[in-house]
């Protein structure tokens, strides 16, 4: 039997609030440190803000580092009518409102790429970058609806086997540490069945690539090499785009090798070159 853990992490004074989004839900976020610029860091499917945690003790002593709860997940509400990647954006804009945050880094994983793409192209003059962490691999080849019609019937027939059978093949490599994979396993498990499949819906049925060629600010990515990125392809979308890749790792890079992370995400905080 799985037991879900939750790796509690302090760094300094954490102030925990909630924002209202555009549809009266409720966002929940916790900020720390202090600094001219702001790390927004927003997880992916079936995430919450504890994914970060890692991150917030590596950058709290040098920047603000808020980290949020999507609507849907941690202890955000969960009563959204229309879930949409435009709603979600709503709810990082209402967090960066909230807190009137004004220089702010976008971290975005997973289907969360998608969001922080929007909520930048929301708020231009706010975002001036964005991280991107294994997500949006083939910008212009991003899966249909059509193609994961087959997950998205297990999820709804067999919400519980459908996890438990897709997690460990997909998600991870043979290397993720298991403490990782338990976690991710027991979190998605816990998660409400209507409510996942509400919110991950949009990411399969909005394309992205005007949005992303909108950007007017630089784009780096952190990704694993579980599947293959193209970069080439994605700088015909994203002008300002550059990769870095984390070996041996699978869809939860800064969890399952948060060094290595830390470090990358350091250089492209520091530089405007790579």
């Amino acid at each position: 039997m799985i037991r879900c853990v939750s790796l509690t992490i302090r760094t300094g004074t954490k102030m925990d609030g909630f924002a209202k989004s555009k549809d009266d839900q409720s966002v929940h976020f916790r900020a720390v440190g202090m600094g001219e610029v702001t790390l927004l860091f927003v997880h992916g499917w079936l995430g919450n803000l504890n994914w970060w945690n890692h991150q917030r003790e590596a950058f709290a002593e040098q920047y603000q580092v808020v980290q949020m709860d999507l609507v849907g997940h941690g202890k955000s509400t969960k009563t959204r009518q229309v879930w949409s990647i435009d709603s979600f954006a709503q709810d990082v804009e209402a967090v960066i409102k909230h807190l009137g945050l004004k220089n702010v880094v976008l971290i975005g994983h997973s289907m969360s790429g998608s969001i922080v793409v929007r909520a930048a192209n929301s708020l231009p003059h706010i975002v001036k970058k964005i991280i991107l962490v294994d997500t949006l691999h083939h910008v212009a080849q991003m899966p249909t609806m059509d193609q994961v019609a087959p997950l998205f019937a297990g999820l709804k027939r067999d919400y519980q086997g459908t996890i438990a059978n897709m997690v460990p093949m997909y998600m991870f490599a043979k290397t993720s540490p298991s403490v990782v994979k338990d976690r991710i396993i027991c979190e998605f498990a816990a998660a409400d069945a209507n409510v996942a499949i509400s919110s991950l819906e949009p990411f399969y049925a909005t394309p992205i690539e005007e949005s992303c060629r909108s950007l007017r600010i630089p784009v780096r990515a952190i990704q694993s090499d579980l599947y293959p990125t193209d970069p080439e392809m994605n700088r015909t979308y994203i002008k300002d785009y550059h990769l870095r890749i984390i070996v041996g790792v699978g869809h939860y890079p800064m969890l399952e090798a948060p060094t290595e992370f830390n470090s990358i995400m350091s250089e492209f905080l520091q530089s405007t070159n790579n």
